[in-house]
């Protein structure tokens, strides 16, 4: 299937990460995945070869998928990596002392990359409610392969269409980021915030700097 096989109030998980912490779904609340707003689109189904792995599940230490989801981006034309928060990773009293995505969700994204071709585009969406490191030990190194960042927050129950016609160009991104973007959790509060410059001293873009 196009969904992470855990059944909550009549929605998997991928659906209600969509969805986020503060709402109250049910099973009569349309959410498509992006797989499903794929493969359920009139305008692609007929031309695209839609293919879904789970890879990891979000809190899950089990990497036991990651070799599946593997093979499927070495056959693919494009990758559509799709990572972030469960409903509980983010909100209220859910502090961490990490901002690298939950469970092994990172072992993924470093597995897919080192292993499809230069010349494959590999797509990271993100659906989540924080801003994210990438493995800050090197300096969040794995994003320079990554050809297209899509950061969708949590975009509710349209989401799944919503991205896919920003990835397929047939709307445009109009989206802009509200805040700055750490590149460690030393970064969060700091002199790097724009916001914080005027209190905390002068942004020096260095290797401390967001």
């Amino acid at each position: 299937g196009d969904c992470n096989n855990h059944p909550s109030n009549g929605l998997c998980d991928t659906q209600e990460n969509m969805l986020g912490p503060y709402t109250a779904s049910n099973a009569n609340t349309p959410i498509k995945t992006i797989a499903q707003a794929f493969r359920e689109s009139s305008k692609y189904n007929a031309s695209l070869n839609i293919v879904y792995e789970e890879g990891v599940q979000t809190q899950s230490s089990s990497t036991s998928g990651i070799s599946s989801a593997v093979t499927a981006a070495k056959s693919a034309d494009a990758v559509i990596v799709a990572i972030g928060d469960a409903v509980n990773t983010c909100g209220e009293w859910g502090d961490n002392d990490s901002l690298d995505p939950p469970g092994e969700q990172l072992a993924l994204l470093q597995a897919i990359v080192g292993n499809v071709s230069s010349s494959t585009p590999v797509i990271l969406v993100l659906i989540h409610g924080r801003t994210y490191t990438f493995g800050a030990y090197n300096n969040n190194e794995i994003l320079k392969d990554i050809d297209l960042f899509f950061s969708a927050w949590r975009p509710g129950e349209k989401g799944g269409e919503a991205i896919r016609d920003i990835i397929m160009g047939d709307i445009e991104n109009s989206g802009r980021l509200a805040q700055n973007w750490p590149r460690s959790v030393g970064d969060v509060n700091s002199g790097s915030s724009p916001w914080l410059q005027e209190i905390r001293g002068k942004w020096v873009a260095n290797s401390r700097s967001a």
